[in-house]
């Protein structure tokens, strides 16, 4: 449970925020909803380090947003188009992913107990042939579980 950075504690039991999370994550209309409040937040006197505690999200980050708003107004503010490396595995792929890391790396030769970006690394190389760097398999890891 987290505390709140004033006021008393608000009982969410009953409520799975990993949920909420993943939704706001995966909705980009929902993205946009939360990027215009902040800036309504803003507008209404709440300081920079609040709305960006609160929006977990970094001044630069607004200060970008602010940015793509002055420039292309809403549209470019919600139509955000990011650029990064797809993926090197299939959708396919994933899903076995999903089932392997389900298991311990013992199954598969490995002497740890959880799995690991070095473990991972190590099996994507050897069983597909798939090269990523450590960096990579953690944030994939972190994804999956």
């Amino acid at each position: 449970m987290k505390r709140l950075l004033s006021g008393r504690h608000v009982d969410l039991s009953g409520i799975d925020i990993k949920e909420v999370i993943d939704w706001i994550k995966s909705d980009n209309h929902a993205k946009g909803i939360i990027k215009c409040q902040l800036f309504i937040a803003l507008h209404n006197g709440n300081s920079m380090q609040n709305v960006c505690a609160i929006f977990g999200v970094t001044r630069e980050t607004v200060r970008k947003w602010k940015e793509r708003l002055r420039q292309g107004g809403i549209d470019a503010l919600l139509n955000e188009k990011k650029a990064g490396k797809r993926t090197k595995i299939s959708v396919e792929k994933q899903r076995e992913l999903k089932g392997l890391i389900k298991q311990k790396p013992a199954k598969y030769g490995y002497d740890n107990k959880k799995w690991t970006g070095v473990i991972l690394k190590d099996f994507l190389k050897k069983n597909w042939n798939i090269k990523i760097e450590i960096r990579t398999a953690q944030l994939w890891l972190k994804q999956i579980r």
